[in-house]
């Protein structure tokens, strides 16, 4: 699977070809990063055995996200202990052992830098729309979403799902505020919002599915009153007048776009002219996903099996300056604040061994800046607990908040429970958040991609469409004729 593809800037690239599986508090990253530069950036591949992380063989784990074992994490619940157990590979971030680490820095400033960078993989999602819930209502590939105040948290406002600064006069700048924790998704998602309860209901169908690359951004209050909560940024519709309705910002491409049609020349005979593919082909196939972001030329294409399927532009999709970087993840505030950011480890205990951690080791790094984790199969925050400050106000019980947390804010928040979920009602209705303990059933909101992954890869600019090509070229032979029976 190295044969033929493109190395220029490539940071990470994970064939996923040994089976050691670890606990989410293990220290070992046996995953191996193929990239011969940056060797050092092995990947941490987290299940509970490696029969269950590989179903159907080396190469193609299945992920189920980061909610590796409710019934540990959240004892003694007895009913935790039937919720998915979760499967995912955790990249190494910049602190280790409260310590900086800079054997990570490349893959620290993914998104930092002046060119771009570049996101490649394949995938097949067996039900991609037939298995969305209410509490499952995304599938997230790649993220780095998280709480909790930023770097320059001083202000007694709440911090809204709004990503950037505020000028006065009302005036919402392109400039992200660094009180804020800002992070991304990549994904799919019911887009609007239906998947019913019932395994045996008919949930949403294929038209209402959606590929979406979304920006997020914490939305705590100052004080931590509303526990951990992670909004997708938001921009109100008239950016002079932040009190109008909110438009949520980002890339979503819907399911009834295809690409142009599949053709694949060796010489000069094409061996496959069929149609092209859409967002819900990975239902049946494995496809190859590339997104190249070009900050110099202000686009990010989304590639599906080497053909463009659109082309966004990064300042209009993320409200930013033109060739301005993402910055994702941005820093965690480490000072005061700082345990309000998910996934916090302050000791070694029992539940430490069933959930993701922000740093890793059980020194904490005060006074050094700290970014979440990339995570692969799922996003970071499905590891979100019950809030006992929520659950004051709202006046009942929830289960854990699971992914983007709480989802309130004071733009959001009410002290209704929501009706059709049981949840709170936050940026999502129905309710993402968890449900009471008054309810028929219980689950815990996740986004665990819930399918195969293969060859995870990382650059560190954008690929050009004869790259991205290249890349398909050189692995579909392998990865389109596995059986999927």
């Amino acid at each position: 699977m190295d044969d033929g593809i493109v190395t220029d800037s490539l940071i990470t690239c994970y064939n996923f070809l040994q089976s050691d599986v670890v606990a989410p508090s293990s220290l070992n990253y046996n995953l191996d990063n193929k990239a011969s530069s940056y060797t050092s950036l092995n990947g941490k591949l987290v299940g509970r055995t490696a029969e269950d992380v590989f179903p159907s063989g080396l190469s193609i784990p299945y992920l189920r996200g980061t909610s590796y074992n409710p019934g540990g994490q959240f004892y003694p619940e007895p009913w935790y202990s039937s919720s998915p157990k979760g499967s995912y590979v955790r990249l190494k971030n910049n602190i280790e052992n409260g310590q900086l680490n800079t054997e990570t820095q490349k893959l620290d400033n993914l998104t930092y830098g002046e060119k771009g960078f570049t996101i490649s993989f394949w995938a097949h999602i067996p039900n991609i729309w037939s298995g969305l819930r209410r509490w499952h209502r995304y599938r997230v590939a790649f993220g780095c979403e998280n709480s909790g105040p930023g770097v320059a948290a001083n202000s007694t406002d709440a911090v809204t799902a709004n990503p950037n600064i505020v000028l006065p006069g009302g005036v919402v700048s392109r400039d992200r505020d660094p009180s804020k924790v800002h992070g991304l998704f990549v994904g799919w998602r019911d887009k609007k919002n239906n998947a019913t309860d019932s395994m045996a209901s008919t949930n949403s169908n294929m038209n209402d599915l959606e590929f979406v690359i979304l920006p997020t951004v914490s939305q705590n209050k100052s004080d931590g009153e509303f526990g951990p909560s992670v909004a997708i940024a938001g921009l109100p519709t008239n950016p002079y007048n932040p009190t109008t309705s909110m438009k949520e910002l980002g890339i979503k491409i819907p399911t009834n776009l295809f690409t142009e049609a599949d053709v694949w020349d060796r010489g000069d005979k094409p061996i496959d002219s069929t149609s092209g593919v859409s967002v819900s082909s990975l239902n049946n196939n494995f496809i190859n996903v590339s997104l190249s972001f070009d900050y110099e030329n202000d686009v990010v294409h989304t590639y599906f099996n080497g053909q463009i399927l659109t082309t966004s532009s990064i300042s209009d999709s993320f409200y930013l300056n033109s060739a301005q970087p993402l910055n994702v993840p941005s820093f965690v505030n480490a000072g005061e604040g700082y345990e309000n950011s998910l996934g916090v480890r302050t000791s070694i205990s029992r539940a430490d061994n069933f959930t993701e951690s922000l740093h890793e080791g059980s020194t904490l790094a005060p006074g050094l800046p700290m970014q979440t984790p990339w995570i692969i199969g799922g996003g970071f925050t499905d590891i979100a607990p019950r809030s006992y400050d929520v659950e004051t106000n709202v006046g009942f019980h929830t289960t854990p908040f699971g992914f983007l947390g709480a989802n309130t804010n004071d733009k959001y928040f009410t002290t209704t429970a929501d009706v059709s979920s049981g949840g709170i009602t936050g940026q999502h209705v129905p309710g993402l958040g968890g449900e009471t303990y008054s309810g028929l059933t219980r689950n815990i909101p996740r986004s665990g991609l819930d399918g195969y992954v293969g060859s995870f890869k990382l650059y560190g600019r954008p690929l050009n469409t004869e790259e991205v090509l290249t890349n398909f070229t050189a692995q579909r032979g392998y990865f389109q004729n596995i059986n999927l029976t």
